[in-house]
């Protein structure tokens, strides 16, 4: 019988347009997590740079990362020092251009695997590449699926993730202050049709004047909230699959 799964999911702001310091951040948030038993640490869209596109679009070679990418290193480390699976969001450079990804690295700091988001809307769709896969990956026997942002408003997305392998759904997300019920509603609906966990890891604070809702959360295979991060606070933490998941929120 494997073992139970806790996973958190981060709540931090994003500096704009600096990979350096939301890597430390991210490290930090790492060791907490670890601490609180996690295995996979789950990050918001773009978490690396922050969500300002248009920004973003004029310095696209330079905010790309690379597997090798020597700023990461620090990510890598704290990975590989705490035994936790770090999920980050981010743009990764491919060969016919750059993708809007989640990239997901194990617990000895490796790139195990990479997201490209599928649903691309305005902007994003004139400066990132959209991705055509679906990506699953295996921690301790618990398959996890990813998705990134609008791909939660399509059923058909997290159907796709499920007949791959999935069990588990990760979505980090943006949604824009006032979005609430929409956002909940997005994550159990995807929950109750396809009989699985999902995650979500909400871009919390400000981008270009716009106030998010933050609001990262759990919700069981029957659509019911099970965790919620509150105000203020840099995770969620949850244990699933053993016989009475507990779930807490960590200052």
């Amino acid at each position: 019988m494997r073992s139970p799964l806790t996973l958190a999911a981060a709540q931090i702001p994003c500096v704009p347009i600096d990979i350096e310091q939301n890597v430390a951040a991210h490290a930090a948030v790492l060791a907490d997590a670890a601490a609180a038993g996690a295995r996979v640490v789950l990050f918001t869209e773009l978490s690396l740079t922050g969500y300002e596109l248009e920004s973003i679009a004029t310095r696209l070679p330079e905010l790309a990362v690379r597997e090798d990418d020597s700023r990461l290193q620090p990510l890598r480390a704290a990975c590989a020092r705490y035994g936790v699976y770090a999920i980050v969001g981010g743009i990764f450079a491919v060969e016919n251009g750059y993708t809007l990804s989640a990239l997901v690295f194990d617990d000895r700091g490796e790139l195990a695997a990479t997201y490209a988001k599928r649903h691309l809307h305005g902007i994003e769709a004139e400066i990132f590449t959209p991705g055509t896969d679906f990506t699953v990956l295996e921690v301790d026997g618990h398959r996890l699926g990813l998705a990134i942002c609008a791909d939660v408003n399509y059923p058909e997305h997290a159907a796709g993730v499920v007949a791959a392998g999935a069990e588990i759904y990760l979505a980090g997300a943006l949604y824009l202050s006032g979005k609430e019920i929409r956002r909940d509603g997005h994550m159990s609906a995807r929950a109750v049709e396809n009989n699985c966990w999902t995650v979500l890891s909400a871009y919390t604070g400000e981008f270009e004047g716009n106030r998010t809702t933050g609001g990262s959360g759990i919700w069981s295979p029957d659509g019911m909230l099970f965790a919620r991060a509150d105000p203020g606070v840099d995770l969620v933490v949850a244990t699933l699959g053993g016989q009475s998941p507990a779930g807490s929120s960590r200052p």
